[in-house]
């Protein structure tokens, strides 16, 4: 509604006194020429006086609504606007003395510092929300402070804290079955699916996303859309379940909530989108389809450099990609970008999360400790933390390069220990084909001194080759098996008829009895057809 319209309402009262005054039917029957006496005007002043005290509160009231109104309106396209709104609404709301305009003013400044990624800020702004009595009184208020507080821990990689206060939000509106609350708690578990999907814990991240899914779907479009911008978080719960698909290599899932993610974010008219674009990219990363991969990466790159995000990790996967395409020019380019950005956002980032550890010890603090005191303590704490961080980042070092060490170790002694199989297994192989070799000589030599141990020992030694000839003919006999061992072991005729005290032509006898039993074919060796017998596994 334009500003002119609240100025009309604000100064209605003035405008009905001045009626009362000069009002011709009012002053009607005046002794003096149709003015009011002076008792006359003081009656109608204190009579019109709350009326326009009544309606300069209200109308004040609707003003910073409108204010607060537009800074919703903004949130998603126009991050200043928002903010300009937002600070507008809480001068008014200072000038009028209104704790409760105040603290949602409070709320929209903050929001809107949240998505121009100015944490530090935001953080600021969330503690003085909360430390007002509306936001303590107020379920609704405390809990989209809280919200705000889970969202700077998401972006800011102080998972427990976003985890402690996700818990402490769904316990709050528990009960509450109202829209708000509802598309609240839609969100929050999207946010609980998403921590579970950093800690790798699939099955928790699918229940929570599930069960915000299931949530925010029962919500008509209608009612969606209706409620303040404030709470519309639709494309980010898609976009959550896309990511734990993609995580678990599941393409087609992660590509159909990546789209439901898309087609929402561009009905709520955010003006960055570049999460969705790096899902896309990360998409068809996985798919090896690397060219489409590029481009959308360089779009979310844009978008991030707009909007001044962090785009180290960004351009290493670019990097990556390039590498894969055989482009090695514009991968190394993206990856001294990477190292040149790495190092600097990761110092801001220590300066961000430092900032924001000293705010939550402030709010833990504050009822204890005096301020000066609580100011030196949070500087010193801050010193401890950067040295933490500093002897954290030597310790990865140092743990790194421990491991490699001992990966390689691990690979060597691996090494070894295989060579050292294959050299035992060559013994082993070579220690059988000896006692196989021994075992021949002794068969051939039973043989030649036609044994009575050489049948079994010969089964001993060559077992796969009689449960092959019982297969070809269970009828066969032992006289005829022993016949059959002397062929295998390729003695000739001859030497069969002198070491089995039978003539030449008995031999040649039952080698043909022997081939007419089994069907051996007139055209083939019977030697060879023993010999090939042996060689073929048993069916």
């Amino acid at each position: 509604m334009p500003y002119y319209y609240y100025f009309f309402k604000r100064n209605i009262g003035y405008l009905s006194y001045l009626i009362v005054i000069f009002s011709p039917q009012i002053c009607e029957g005046s002794d003096k020429g149709g003015f009011v006496s002076a008792k006359q005007k003081k009656s109608y002043f204190l009579i019109s006086t709350p009326v326009f005290n009544s309606r300069a509160f209200s109308d004040n009231v609707s003003y910073i609504d409108y204010l607060l109104n537009q800074s919703d309106s903004f949130i998603y396209t126009d991050y200043y606007k928002s903010l300009g709104f937002a600070r507008k609404a809480y001068v008014k709301a200072m000038e009028h003395n209104n704790p409760e305009k105040k603290a949602e003013a409070y709320l929209y400044i903050a929001k809107s510092l949240l998505c121009l990624g100015r944490y530090e800020e935001c953080f600021i702004y969330i503690e003085k929300g909360m430390a007002t009595e509306p936001v303590k009184n107020n379920i609704r208020l405390n809990a989209l402070f809280r919200e705000l507080k889970v969202l700077c821990y998401l972006r800011t990689n102080l998972l427990n804290n976003q985890l402690k206060e996700c818990q402490a939000i769904l316990a709050l509106i528990a009960s509450n079955k109202d829209l708000q609350s509802r598309l609240l708690r839609s969100n929050i578990e999207a946010l609980l699916g998403n921590y579970y999907i950093s800690k790798n814990d699939y099955k928790k991240a699918h229940y929570y996303t599930d069960r915000s899914i299931k949530d925010i779907e029962e919500i008509s479009e209608k009612k969606y859309f209706s409620s303040k911008r404030i709470y519309w978080h639709k494309a980010y719960i898609y976009l959550y379940k896309s990511n734990l698909y993609l995580k678990e290599d599941k393409l087609e899932l992660s590509y159909h909530y990546l789209e439901k993610a898309y087609h929402q974010i561009r009905r709520e008219n955010h003006i960055y989108i570049a999460p969705f674009l790096e899902a896309y990219g990360d998409y068809y990363y996985k798919n090896k389809m690397y060219t489409k991969a590029i481009h959308f990466y360089m779009e979310a790159l844009e978008s991030k450099k707009k909007f001044k995000r962090r785009i180290s990790n960004l351009n290493f996967k670019i990097a990556q990609a390039y590498k894969f395409c055989g482009r090695y020019v514009e991968k190394e380019k993206y990856l001294d970008i990477y190292m040149t950005h790495r190092f600097s956002e990761d110092k801001k980032d220590v300066i961000i999360v430092s900032s924001i550890v000293e705010e939550v010890l402030r709010e833990c603090e504050q009822h204890e400790i005096k301020h000066k005191y609580v100011k030196k303590q949070i500087s010193i704490f801050i010193e401890i933390i950067s040295l933490i961080i500093l002897f954290l980042l030597i310790y990865i070092y140092l743990e790194i390069k421990i491991r490699r060490s001992k990966l390689i170790q691990e690979n060597e002694s691996l090494l070894f220990k295989k060579e050292k199989e294959i050299v035992d297994r060559k013994v082993k192989i070579e220690g059988l084909q000896r006692k196989l070799n021994e075992s021949f000589t002794e068969v051939v030599e039973m043989a030649k001194k036609n044994s009575p141990l050489f049948w079994p020992r010969f089964r001993e030694v060559y077992p796969e080759f009689y449960e092959k000839m019982l297969i070809a003919n269970p009828k066969i006999r032992t006289s005829e098996l022993t016949f059959c061992a002397y062929l295998y072991l390729g003695f000739t005729t001859k030497e069969i008829a002198d070491y089995t005290f039978v003539t030449i032509r008995g031999v040649e006898t039952r080698r043909n009895r022997l081939r007419k039993k089994y069907n051996i074919p007139s055209d083939m060796d019977f030697s060879v057809w023993i010999k090939s017998l042996g060689n073929r596994p048993i069916q």
